[in-house]
């Protein structure tokens, strides 16, 4: 494969898909713990998120968190 994983998380769809590995994990944001909070939903929407930023190259992986609690007190 061509590249470092976070060179690999930018390419198209196509490029992805003739890849024989794609691990795109170097180049996202940490894994959050939602505990015991039942807010599945909204640490889903974080991460895909944040990924979403991540490839526009509006952030970086290593300060972006977005906070998915306040996620889920604005929605209730």
């Amino acid at each position: 494969t061509a590249g470092t994983s976070a060179e690999r998380f930018y390419y198209s769809a196509e490029r992805v898909a003739s890849l024989s590995e794609y691990d795109p994990r170097d180049a996202l944001t940490p894994v959050k713990d939602q505990g015991d909070t039942n807010l599945c939903w909204a640490y889903a929407a974080t991460n895909a998120t944040e990924a979403a930023v991540l490839k526009k190259g509006l952030g970086d992986k290593d300060t972006l968190r977005l906070n998915p609690k306040a996620i889920a007190y604005r929605k209730y």
